[in-house]
């Protein structure tokens, strides 16, 4: 059974690692259309075509042409000499054959013949590579023209999902004149919506321009094809009022939510135009109630229409006054969005695991509000709130103070709309592929009377500045190595590049331990001395990071800045991981305290697997915007500014587990942690460093699902067992047509002693057992434990059928 797992494992593995391979030489169509995927053939020179294309050329998994004499290109083709590699020309040519436009960035050029393109086809093959359906697409493109032949000739569009049968638009249908003209090359704009598209996942659409002649005689006119968009405008995501919104793995060409086409008349998760869609978008705190996630809401408060600012009744628009696109806009009043939430929704719709967060916004506001009877003079001194915060799990929400703004409390009679930008990082995410990440602005009162502010929001950008691979194959991971500074296992070394004889007793980087008197004790800022049992008890005692009654050795860090010290620490580990097929993470416990500073105090855990590059995993920095409240050891509390953060989590005076995705195999691996540490009063500790992953040849710990298939095959033996000893029984007394009914299949053998005789069978299974788990899987997991209690009394009375049985 476990080989049928790791077959199924490594199956799996192969698909998901080889599915990639069909879809990365194509055109992938954006699942947002606030970043809409762009072919401008920059870089294209006219060189032909390949599936795997040198410079000049294009990608033949993603092109084909057909209708040229000498040659035709088929998708996966290769042809560098001929019509299909013609060079570049700014026009006026006259040989058939396909071109670079070189008048700009680039261009498909087409010039015709009576053997070239009459009739005609060029093809783009354009695939759906996120984790959504796409319900309709969008697809604009620029069709350039030379108009220097005495025909007229079409250049159609048409669209495919098997590239057998396509489907006309005649609304894209072009022809250019039939009588020449000195204008030069002319350029002309088309877009359309191909609906009910209803791409799915994985598979392609077939976009087809197709030539020919249609009147007059002479040379032919020229053609280019030039700045072609695509993207998935609902369904498949989307940047803007469609569907589910992906984060951008390239920072290079973020997600932009722009709100272009809204025009505040609601949400719907089917949005019509103009309508936002809330499978992204979810509102509480107006009066007419809250917009959930998949809600539907296209009147009153969230429904509210276009402005351009002034006095408003309380409720959401489509703010018109930035030129070309919209913003969302709220006028917040006593009943509406005081307090009020407006969250995103934004998905990771990679293969990969989104490390880091990246995330800009534009905050409009107008400081109108009045007073009394002049709602909108400026004569109001309110000041509202408007706060960013995010969650992973929508429940949970992280403040990110640094983002906080409110409107000034005095109003601005001469008020403008005024524009705020606004962006962070938010490190240690860790959004898995196919996961959410959930953005919250909220707004409240600050302070003051009167009327209050207008509030805009607009242009979010998203990316995701660091990303892992896809976590390791199925399995319960095993620990591979660690270092408890105790007992480590799989530890090769252990090096610390600082002198550690600190000339301060109170100052320390490296191995510390919290028994008094012992070598390398821990210096007082890292022990919490406040419990009363504790040997040195200091009930006054205000500092520390681990109890006194801790009982292990660990990794602690005080003031590096020192005499012996000046400058950056660091210590590195280097692990033995030979016997791992896969790591899957590296976790450790650590706590902190203290009154930190970012100039002075910082420090990053990286790893490096067979010398590779570092990649970063743990980020400890303060975050000098908030403060902390830590609780000692007999419940006194203290509350320090600046606290310490891991990955923006805040870490406080109790040990607290944090892990790391991780993925990969080799020899080594060395984990490395640099930084520095300036205050006497400013304390860290580590410990219990784990790497954890699959092992070689024990990829797959037994699941409950094979322990009760165990478990029946068991109980089906055992009462086989039963009915042979039973038939027995009948043989015994003269054949079964003189056998009394108490001999019959319900007889099992239960005589008196087998509790006994079955308890001994059953100690010795349970000592076998564990043995064999732990010899075979390094570890022993809950479904073991509960997979062994119920199948080794089955197997113990089992043992003894048979043992009765062959003394029958």
């Amino acid at each position: 059974m476990k080989n049928l797992v790791k077959i199924y494992t490594l199956l799996a593995l192969a698909i998901i690692a080889l599915s990639p391979l069909t879809g990365n030489a194509q055109a992938d169509i954006s699942g947002s259309c606030g970043t809409p995927t762009v072919i401008d053939f920059a870089g294209f020179a006219g060189a032909g075509f390949d599936p795997s294309p040198s410079a000049g050329q294009l990608d033949s998994d993603t092109w084909s042409t057909d209708g040229f004499s000498n040659p035709s290109v088929p998708f996966g083709g290769s042809a560098s000499t001929g019509d299909a590699a013609r060079g570049n020309t700014g026009g006026g040519v006259s040989s058939g054959g396909v071109y670079n436009y070189n008048g700009g960035n680039g261009a498909l050029w087409i010039q015709p013949t009576g053997a070239d393109f009459t009739p005609g086809t060029v093809t783009l093959k354009a695939c759906n590579n996120t984790m959504s359906m796409m319900a309709d697409i969008d697809l604009g493109y620029d069709i350039l023209y030379l108009n220097d032949g005495g025909r007229a000739n079409l250049f159609n569009f048409s669209y495919s999902n098997d590239d057998a049968t396509y489907t006309d638009v005649p609304a894209l249908d072009f022809t250019t004149p039939q009588a020449s003209d000195a204008l030069g090359v002319q350029t002309l704009s088309l877009s359309t919506v191909i609906s009910g598209a209803n791409l799915a996942s994985g598979s392609c659409l077939f976009f087809r321009w197709t030539g020919n002649d249609v009147s007059g005689s002479g040379p032919r006119d020229e053609f280019g094809l030039d700045n072609i968009s695509l993207c998935a405008s609902s369904g498949g995501g989307g940047g803007g009022t469609a569907g589910q919104v992906n984060i951008s793995d390239n920072c290079g060409a973020p997600t932009l939510i722009d709100f272009a086409g809204f025009t505040g008349t609601g949400f719907s998760p089917s949005p019509a135009a103009g309508q936002l869609s809330s499978n992204a978008w979810a509102i509480t705190g107006f009066s007419e109630g809250n917009l959930a996630f998949g809600g539907t809401r296209t009147t009153g408060d969230f429904a509210e229409g276009t402005t351009a600012g002034g006095m408003e009744p309380g409720g959401l628009f489509s703010y018109t006054g930035n030129g070309n696109n919209g913003a969302i806009w709220i006028q917040p009043s006593g009943a509406d969005f005081t307090p009020g939430n407006l969250t995103l929704k934004a998905c990771n719709n990679t293969m990969d695991v989104m490390v880091d967060l990246e995330i800009s916004y534009d905050i409009l506001y107008l400081n109108s509000g009045g007073s009394g009877a002049n709602s909108d003079d400026g004569s109001g001194t309110r000041s509202n709130s408007f706060n960013f915060s995010y969650s992973t799990d929508d429940m949970t929400y992280t403040p990110v103070l640094a983002l906080d703004f409110a409107t000034p409390g005095a109003g601005d009679p001469a008020a403008t709309v005024q524009t705020v930008p606004k962006s962070t990082v938010i490190p240690g995410l860790n959004i898995a592929s196919g996961t959410c990440a959930f953005l919250r602005w909220s707004s409240n009162d600050m302070g003051g009377s009167g009327f209050r502010d207008e509030i805009g929001l607009d242009n979010i950008s998203l990316c995701a500045s660091g990303t892992l691979p896809p976590p390791p194959p199925p399995g319960n991971p095993s620990c591979i190595a660690s270092d408890d500074f105790d007992s480590p296992t799989n530890l090769i070394s252990r090096t610390v590049t600082v002198d550690m004889a600190f000339v301060n007793l109170g100052d320390i980087f490296g191995v510390a331990n919290p028994f008094s008197g012992a070598p390398n004790f821990a210096p007082f800022s890292l022990i919490d001395d406040t419990n009363i049992s504790c040997f040195n008890s200091s009930p006054t005692d205000n500092q520390g990071v681990i109890p006194c009654d801790y009982g292990n050795q660990f990794f602690g860090m005080v003031d590096t800045e020192n005499p012996n010290n000046m400058g950056p620490v660091s210590a590195e580990w280097v692990f033995d991981i030979s016997y791992a097929a896969n790591l899957s993470s590296i976790s450790m416990d650590m706590s902190a305290m203290g009154d930190f500073e970012t100039s002075n105090d910082v420090f990053l855990w990286s790893y490096s697997i067979d010398g590779a590059p570092f990649t970063t995993i743990f980020t400890m920095v303060p975050d000098e915007s908030i403060n902390a409240t830590y609780t000692l050891q007999n419940g006194s509390t203290r509350t320090l500014n600046d606290p310490m953060t891991v990955n923006g989590t805040v870490l406080l005076n109790q040990l607290t587990h944090f892990s790391a995705p991780i993925s990969g195999a080799g020899s080594q691996l060395t984990l490395r942690l640099e930084g520095m540490g300036n205050g006497g009063t400013e304390a860290l500790a580590w410990d219990n460093i784990k790497i954890s992953g699959v092992k070689i040849g024990a990829a797959v710990v037994p699941t409950m699902g094979e322990w009760a298939m165990f478990l029946f095959a068991l109980i089906m033996i055992s009462i086989g067992v039963v009915f042979v000893f039973n038939a027995q029984q009948r043989l015994a007394v003269g054949g079964t047509n003189n056998v009394s009914s108490s001999f019959g299949i319900r007889q099992f053998p239960f005589e008196a002693g087998i509790f006994k005789v079955a308890l001994k069978h059953a100690f010795g299974l349970a000592i076998a057992g564990f043995a064999f788990i732990f010899f075979a899987w390094g570890e022993i997991v809950p479904a073991d434990l509960i997979g062994m209690a119920l199948a080794i009394p089955v197997a113990a009375y089992l043992i003894h059928l048979v043992k009765l049985f062959g003394e029958e």
